[in-house]
């Protein structure tokens, strides 16, 4: 007779796999984005290369296109299966870090999972262009999708920073009379810049990636002398009412985890649609590795799931 191993037994073996893989892509990225005496040029260019290490973008489908004035990369969902929608997606960093280059395997798996482009504008980076340099890119590129594509069929999201612009510059938007997008999808959002510091000392110790260092640096980088609350860089300061469905995400275990909860406590008092969305055994931003990062695949499916049933709804 043949033994079989209990179905425990498989799901502690995978269990272990997925907080090995976690680790793994923790340390990695604590190596760039917290490394001493490594110049701005340098922690970009190892971030990219980090970000691309496993992935051959030649796989991908993409065309450079110029958003108003913003470079930005189109990556195509397969021409059997696409949809005549944008997802305007803005790549974190800090501002100070990312392009749409080292957002590819982000970008391809989520035009892969929803039959949708995915647009990643190439915004200014600080120090070299301060606030409000990467608002006013990123508010360029959701007016084009808008204009170009509709509001019903433009998508808006972003992670970490890009989580602050994609929010920001929806209700920069709104309030000068535009149609909302169809959707909003935030996954570890900034959207605080003067208080997200004391979220991480205090409820959050462990995370290693978000520490009241990077986000001091973030903040002298980008805002100088600057009020940080600003609702075009501290969205969560700007009119939460009237939001279009939004999706919130955030690990349960990061710095940032603040942020999504007062977000969605306060939008959802206001009367907005925002559903949110926690994860457990996962990291900041932890959507960015789905070609090996079962979290980062299921992160990618749940934001597909909810553009499904947004469009069902509409």
């Amino acid at each position: 007779m043949t033994a079989t191993t209990p179905d425990v037994s498989a799901g502690e073996a995978d269990a272990v796999a997925r907080r090995e893989v976690l680790r793994s892509v923790e340390e990695s990225l604590n190596a760039v984005l917290n490394g001493d005496g490594v110049s701005i040029e340098e922690t970009r260019a190892r971030f990219e290369e980090l970000m691309l290490r496993d992935v051959d973008p030649s796989r991908l489908t993409t065309s450079s296109v110029t958003v108003g004035s913003v470079p930005a990369l189109l990556v195509h969902a397969a021409p059997d299966d696409r949809r005549p929608a944008v997802i305007v997606w803005f790549h974190g960093g800090g501002y100070i870090l990312g392009n749409p280059r080292s957002y590819l395997p982000f970008a391809g798996a989520l035009a892969e999972a929803t039959g949708i482009d995915v647009l990643v504008p190439d915004y200014r980076l600080a120090p070299e262009h301060p606030f409000p340099a990467a608002f006013d890119d990123a508010r360029s590129a959701v007016e084009w999708a808008v204009d170009r594509y509709g509001p019903c069929s433009s998508i808006v999201g972003g992670d970490s920073a890009g989580g602050g612009l994609a929010l920001a510059t929806t209700i920069a938007h709104r309030a000068d009379g535009g149609d909302s997008p169809l959707a909003l999808i935030l996954v570890s959002p900034v959207l605080d810049v003067g208080k997200t510091s004391s979220v991480c000392v205090s409820p959050v110790p462990d995370d290693r990636l978000i520490t009241p260092l990077s986000l001091a640096i973030m903040r002298r980088a980008y805002l100088g002398s600057i009020d940080p609350r600003d609702s075009r860089v501290s969205p969560m300061y700007g009119n939460l009412g009237g939001l279009p469905p939004t999706l919130a995400m955030a690990s349960s275990g990061e710095a940032l985890l603040g942020d999504t909860v007062r977000f969605h406590e306060e939008a959802t008092a206001q009367g907005s649609p925002v559903q949110v969305s926690l994860h457990d055994d996962t990291c900041h931003a932890w959507n960015l590795f789905p070609d090996n990062m079962a979290q980062a695949k299921e992160a990618v499916s749940e934001i597909a799931g909810f553009l499904r049933a947004t469009v069902e709804s509409d």
